[in-house]
């Protein structure tokens, strides 16, 4: 396994968005969990953290215009935190989850929940990203 490119990155956020096209007729068409799980991928990517800890990332770990990660790597052993101001390219980031969960009327402590209202469980959030991957014709062996 090894970390994707940039450009397989964009690809696989293209993809996340659609289903896989009709053997009909080639079309695709939009998923509801599209839009969220961009915003996973994205704050994953400027943040430089690790799928759990952005999946998990709980609202009340934003405030005074950062946010604060306890990487769940470390959390039993040092349980260091990481401090991460939100710049102009997170902030929209952020403000497209609430918009999310507004639309579909979310209440959850999490930021990025399913519309069941718990965060998005590793073997989701990866099938969600194995799919897209395959959709995108990546066929490298890249991680979340």
């Amino acid at each position: 396994m090894e970390l994707p490119t940039h450009e397989q990155v964009q690809l696989i956020r293209e993809w996340g968005m659609k289903s896989k096209p009709r053997s009909d007729t080639g079309r695709s068409v939009a998923t509801a969990s599209g839009p969220m799980f961009c915003c996973i991928i994205d704050m994953a990517y400027l943040c430089s953290q690790r799928g759990i800890d952005v999946r998990m990332l709980k609202e009340s770990q934003i405030e005074d215009g950062r946010i604060r990660y306890t990487a769940s790597k470390t959390a039993k052993s040092s349980g260091k935190t990481v401090d991460i101001t939100i710049t102009p390219q997170i902030q929209p980031v952020i403000d497209a989850a609430w918009e999310i969960k507004k639309k579909y009327e979310i209440i959850s402590p999490y930021l990025f929940p399913i519309q069941k209202r718990k965060p998005y469980t590793k073997s989701g959030l990866f099938s969600m990203w194995d799919r897209a991957r395959e959709r995108a014709g990546i066929t490298d062996s890249v991680w979340f």
